[in-house]
């Protein structure tokens, strides 16, 4: 096994940004040999279950509700995933106060799969003679979650498994985001006291600032992937149930809930100037910029409204309907236009995402050849799972049809607005713009 040299400073990275503000001995330049080792450890112990043969394991990791994360000997009993394999770092449910320890534990499941794997099954002599035995082990433990596998989604267009997303923890992904949140704005906050000392210079400053904007797009991925998601529960035929099942739509609004307070709102607690000037003169804009415009690509994805109509489809009333979505995602993203406030720098770069994001819908994103979309590999002799992919037809969906009913929605609300006066500068000509913009995409 070989580690980079890079491995203790990311270590920092993570412990800061996701348990140092419930763990202040670890809210530092420099860890202690002990609890660096810890760190290492995890690591370590995370590579050789890949070298017994286990893979990652997104699915373990929201299997334990947000209430036992936060219970110091519930995690020093389980740990905070049912696998030590699947993509996550550290507790970032726990608070401070908790008394949470912030070591992982080897999990339920790990054990569960070196059993499976490596354990001998008295009178098999071959392969095909141990399969009743293998399958009946795990059919067996099929309604306990902690048992089951799920594979890593990565990539935004097959994002639509909240308890398979890379970096996550709980059973409720969506409230866990909330107390990771709590946990990130805390240290975002105490970041200069936590790590610099009088002669050091920015470097830390600069790469701690980075990884808490990475950890706030991360929670941003989790909470989106339950908008138009799916769960999944890999089966074979015998086994009662479907293999995927829609997220409610109470859930869906939730997640909904989530991104507009902490994903499209300005994000105060990274701009603080103490921090930032001792960084660079200028960049800080642009950056959140950036993130903001993910969030809304990630939001408005054509793959998450094509599994949404699906969704409205098949569930009719009790589907979160796609139009209900955008619905939402206007008003959060152009709040300002209804209350009648001032909209500042960072939210007019957003808008614009949002209106860039519709123009690419309604003339760039389509498929150059004819192709229905893909299901994908028959899970009965594959794990593949079926993503929605580039061979969706979007001129032949709701899709262009649902975003040209909302442009044409927020253009009368925007000329509304000018209407009735708008009284700061930057406002008005955003808003003039916006609807020039509008005009250019739908036609004025």
């Amino acid at each position: 096994m070989n580690f980079y040299h890079g491995l203790a400073e990311r270590m920092r990275w993570q412990l800061v940004s996701q348990v140092g503000a419930a763990n202040l001995h670890l809210a530092t330049n420099e860890l202690s040999p002990e609890d660096l080792g810890e760190a290492i450890r995890y690591v370590a112990s995370h590579e050789i279950a890949h070298a017994v043969g286990l893979p990652h394991n997104q699915r373990a990791n929201f299997v334990y509700p947000p209430e036992s994360l936060r219970d110091p000997e519930f995690v020093r009993q389980n740990g905070h995933s049912a696998s030590s394999v699947g993509r996550t770092r550290f507790n970032y449910v726990a608070q401070p106060g908790d008394g949470v320890p912030p070591e992982r534990r080897v999990g339920v499941w790990d054990k569960f799969a070196v059993l499976w794997g490596y354990r001998v099954i008295p009178g098999a002599t071959t392969p095909e003679e141990e399969l009743e035995t293998l399958n009946q082990w795990i059919v067996e433990r099929a309604d306990q979650p902690w048992y089951r596998f799920g594979s890593a989604l990565f990539g935004m267009d097959v994002e639509w498994d909240p308890y398979r997303m890379t970096e996550g923890i709980s059973s409720d992904p969506i409230l866990a985001a909330r107390y990771g949140m709590r946990n990130l704005m805390g240290a975002s906050e105490s970041l200069m006291e936590w790590i610099l000392a009088p002669g050091d210079d920015y470097y830390e400053l600069e790469t701690h600032h980075l990884q808490l904007l990475t950890q706030w797009n991360r929670y941003a991925e989790h909470a989106a992937a339950a908008v138009g998601g799916s769960s999944t529960h890999h089966k074979r035929f015998g086994e009662d149930g479907p293999v995927y099942e829609p997220i409610p739509r109470e859930y869906q609004i939730e997640a909904m809930d989530f991104y507009d307070e902490f994903i499209l709102q300005t994000p105060g607690w990274a701009l603080d100037l103490a921090q930032l000037r001792r960084l660079e003169h200028a960049g800080v804009v642009e950056r959140v910029r950036a993130y903001q415009e993910l969030g809304v690509q990630r939001l408005l994805n054509h793959a998450r409204l094509a599994r949404l109509i699906e969704q409205e489809a098949f569930l009719g009333d009790n589907a979160y309907r796609p139009a209900d979505m955008l619905d939402d995602a206007r008003a959060m993203i152009w709040r300002e236009v209804s209350e009648g406030e001032p909209i500042d720098t960072f939210r007019r770069n957003m808008q614009r995402a949002y209106l860039q994001q519709a123009h690419h819908l309604l003339h760039e994103a389509e498929s150059e050849h004819w192709a229905p979309p893909r299901s994908g590999n028959l899970r009965v002799g594959n794990n593949n799972d079926p993503p929605l992919n580039a061979d969706l037809h979007i001129a032949q969906s709701d899709i262009r049809p649902l975003i040209r009913d909302q442009l044409q929605l927020l253009r009368g609300e925007l000329q509304a607005a000018l209407d009735a006066g708008v009284g700061d500068r930057m406002t008005r000509i955003h808003l003039e713009d916006a609807i020039v913009r509008i005009n250019g995409t739908i036609g004025g």
